[in-house]
C-alpha cells in the first residue's frame, strides 16, 4: 500500500512533507503538486509583486517538524523546554502546537 509505504517512510525520517515558499523563479514543483500550488499563487498577485521586487527564490520547507532533543523542566507554574530543529525553522511553530488557548471570560 502507496499510504503505508509513505507512513514508514516519514516516521523513519526518509520522507517529509514540504509547502512552497513563494519566489521569484518558477515553482521546483512538477505536475499535480503544481497544478495544486500554483493558484495559490496566483491569487495574490500584489504578494507575489513584492517576492520578485525582493529578488526571493522559491523554495521548499518541511512542515511537519520533528524536534531533536526534547526535554523540559516543571517549576511551579513554569514550563522550560529545550530541543533543536534543523536550519530554517521556527521554535514558535513547535511551543504554538503544544499550547491550548483556553478562552476565559472575564466580567468587570
Amino acid at each position: 500500500n502507496n499510504i503505508t509505504d509513505l507512513q514508514v517512510q516519514f516516521a523513519q525520517g526518509e520522507a517529509a512533507i514540504t509547502a512552497a515558499l513563494a519566489g521569484d523563479n518558477a515553482l521546483p514543483t512538477q505536475a499535480e503538486a503544481l497544478a495544486l500550488e500554483q493558484p495559490f499563487l496566483d491569487e495574490e498577485p500584489d504578494l507575489m509583486a513584492l517576492i520578485r521586487g525582493n529578488r526571493m527564490r522559491h523554495d521548499r520547507r518541511d512542515i511537519a517538524l520533528k524536534p531533536k532533543d526534547l526535554a523540559w523542566t516543571v517549576e511551579g507554574n513554569n514550563i522550560t523546554l529545550t530541543f533543536s530543529l534543523d536550519a530554517g525553522s521556527f521554535a514558535t511553530s513547535i511551543v504554538r502546537e503544544l499550547v491550548n488557548e483556553v478562552e476565559v471570560e472575564r466580567e468587570y
